[in-house]
């Protein structure tokens, strides 16, 4: 059974409460963003996880080692190996930032004892979570307009 805004306050942290408020109201985008980034980034194959591992640590290592003993201006191949290497890293910090917020947003719901819906499919259960993390958005938000239209009639 899904909680009223007074069972969500009284079982989440003043610290959660001030997360759900001010943080984005952007859920199912992030879990997507998420889901996304795993494929790439979890490999199911071993060929593909030396292949990542390639683009993110040999590559770079070989061309910085090619460009000091040359000694010469880097070509077009490198600068775009380079550029697909800075890609590849910077997708992964974004994904750690997702796994970072992903387990703030397990956190919340589970206080409030969710999830309140399932998924069979383990790849898209972040969406579980985004969807509890909606509705206790919504909860908390749709108290606080009350409240601030009452003090306005006051």
């Amino acid at each position: 059974m899904i909680p009223t805004t007074k069972e969500i306050r009284s079982k989440l942290t003043q610290s959660q409460i001030q997360y759900v408020l001010l943080n984005d109201k952007t859920y199912f985008k992030t879990a997507d963003k998420f889901v996304s980034l795993k494929k790439q980034f979890v490999p199911e194959t071993l060929l593909a996880t030396v292949g990542l591992w390639m683009d993110m640590v040999v590559s770079p290592l070989i061309t910085l080692f090619q460009i000091v003993f040359s000694k010469k201006v880097p070509d077009l191949f490198t600068i775009l190996s380079v550029q697909k290497t800075v890609s590849t890293w910077l997708a992964w910090f974004e994904w750690k930032q997702c796994q970072q917020t992903i387990r703030e947003w397990i956190k919340i719901i589970r206080a409030i004892d969710g999830p309140f819906i399932s998924c069979n499919d383990a790849e898209y259960h972040m969406f579980v979570y985004a969807d509890g993390m909606q509705r206790v958005h919504d909860a908390l938000l749709g108290s606080s307009r009350i409240s601030k239209e009452r003090t306005k009639r006051l």
